[in-house]
């Protein structure tokens, strides 16, 4: 499919874009095949997700992964980040503000729960989910049952498909249109 994702994106100029927007599984594949790359295409996913926090603690599978993200996100935010290593269920540093699952866990939670020590998650630290189908995850509804505030994927895709729009076109967009359209895609 890297092929493909080449042809693909060499297609684009001649049919006169200017831009796309790339997501999962090819958001990392098409950054050799860019134009210009800077440290903020690399980290824009995560520079988002983590504004105004105090510090970050990523956990993921490969340890590779870890530390090369955990870097990443430190230099591009400014904001000092560890790693943990995913080995059973994930402990949440106290302290933690924000809690975000932004992998494929939760898709089929009945096959691959988010594997997390609830008991370490206070109820002033808010939940965020990247999944867009179910709007609100397993994942999410412990969360509210906890008393944490929560934030779906729906929500997420809305604010950034905004924020794309208007910093292609100018145009300042109207979040109900947003709402109206996802939600229609959906089914809901």
């Amino acid at each position: 499919m890297t092929g493909m994702l080449g042809h693909l994106v060499a297609a684009l100029v001649p049919l006169g874009y200017r831009g796309m927007c790339v997501t999962v599984p090819y958001k990392v594949a098409v950054i050799p095949l860019l134009d210009e790359a800077d440290d903020d295409v690399c980290a824009m996913a995560v520079e988002i997700a983590w504004a105004g926090a105090a510090m970050m603690t990523l956990v993921m599978r490969r340890a590779k992964q870890d530390c090369e993200a955990a870097a990443l996100v430190e230099k591009a935010s400014g904001v000092p980040s560890q790693r943990q290593a995913w080995q059973q269920e994930v402990e949440v540093p106290a302290g933690t503000t924000l809690l975000m699952n932004a992998t494929h866990l939760g898709c089929a939670p009945e096959l691959e729960p988010v594997p997390v020590l609830w008991d370490t998650v206070s109820t002033d630290c808010a939940v965020v989910a990247v999944i867009t189908n179910p709007r609100i995850t397993p994942f999410l509804a412990t969360a509210r049952d906890r008393g944490c505030r929560t934030v779906d994927g729906v929500e997420m895709l809305v604010q950034l498909a905004m924020q794309i729009f208007q910093r292609w076109t100018g145009l300042a967009p109207e979040e109900k249109v947003f709402q109206r359209a996802v939600a229609e895609a959906l089914g809901e």
